[in-house]
């Protein structure tokens, strides 16, 4: 055996800030940990590695915990890339990812998430073909009921705020794993002070039974990257221009940087838990994936009351693209 050691230059991390469920007040402290590398897969010479960091996430003001997914070639010794996966409040806090690989190559990472919503187990996959730096079918697996009380540091560092990737405060989760199989009844926590159980645990890095029972599914190859994904696709109009503009009278087109402003998110149905944050392209057109289900669109911005036609429920279907046109009344006259 032969043993060699390349340091490959990637963009620096750091540790993540304390985590909160604000969905009760006073909000529950969560446990980040460090920003060391939780986890890693490698297959056919690309080796992807997942860890927590801190990151300020797109439009939003503050650092918050994020997580740091790294793609490497083992035959070119390169960095493919390297970047941090956030989202703004409502979401907030994202940690504890577990990478897995399909036999196709697509990556898919498990991870945990709270924010204005109770912490639960989320996916999401990047394609083998790409394109980088992006990931895709953001994807409850489960979605927290209550808030994670744990106190207390099981491995000797004392009492201080839980630490949030041992399944939280999802409750009982039955978990299949496709091709017939299943695993058990994941415990539901003792009032107060109780914790879910694990099927692995590492010093502070549980993996919980449904990350677990996903990824193992992935390596078996009877399960996808996500679940069964549709296309939300449209353009979005916005007008008037220029004042004095008349029904009927061709309008000038939008500046690509106006375009780029115009902000939406995807929540679920009941618009309680935000899922997926997205911005329109320069020719104001759209184009995200999202698992087979029905949502509700919204608009954030910049000027929330000028969507009219927004929010409204979309439904997506497996392997079909809905298109969906958004007009925003930019209120000169």
């Amino acid at each position: 055996m032969t043993w060699s050691e390349t340091t490959l230059p990637m963009p620096p991390t750091s540790v993540p800030p304390v985590a909160y469920d604000f969905s009760l007040l006073p909000a529950t402290p969560l446990d980040t940990g460090d920003d060391r590398f939780l986890g890693a897969v490698w297959q056919n010479g690309v080796l992807w590695a997942a860890g927590n960091t801190g990151c300020v996430p797109p439009g939003d003001l503050y650092v918050r915990s994020c997580l740091r997914l790294v793609q490497v070639s083992t035959t070119a010794y390169q960095v493919i890339q390297s970047f941090d996966l956030g989202y703004s409040p409502p979401a907030g806090y994202l940690m504890y990812p577990a990478v897995g690989l399909d036999p196709a190559g697509n990556m898919t990472v498990v991870f945990s998430a709270v924010g204005n919503f109770h912490p639960g187990v989320y996916a999401a996959y990047a394609p083998a073909a790409g394109p980088a730096y992006r990931v895709f079918g953001l994807t409850p697996l489960s979605s927290g009921t209550t808030a994670y009380y744990c106190r207390s540091d099981p491995f000797g560092g004392g009492p201080g705020p839980g630490r949030a990737g041992d399944g939280l405060g999802c409750g009982g989760v039955l978990c299949a794993c496709g091709c017939g199989l299943q695993l058990g009844y994941l415990g539901r926590p003792a009032k107060g002070e109780g914790k879910l159980q694990t099927v692995a645990a590492f010093p502070g890095r549980e993996l919980t039974l449904a990350a677990f029972c996903w990824l193992l599914a992935l390596s078996l190859g009877c399960a996808g990257p996500a679940a069964p994904r549709g296309t939300l696709e449209g353009t979005v109009t916005i007008g008037p221009l220029r004042p004095g503009e008349r029904a009927g009278e061709p309008s000038p087109s939008p500046p690509p940087e106006l375009c780029r402003q115009q902000e939406f998110r995807v929540l679920d149905e009941a618009g309680r838990t935000e899922l997926l944050r997205f911005k329109a392209g320069p020719d104001c057109g759209f184009r995200v994936e999202l698992a087979a289900g029905r949502y509700r669109l919204d608009y954030v911005g910049p000027r929330p009351a000028l969507a009219k036609d927004l929010p409204k429920v979309i439904e997506m279907r497996p392997g079909e693209t809905t298109r969906t046109e958004i007009h925003i009344d930019t209120g000169i006259r």
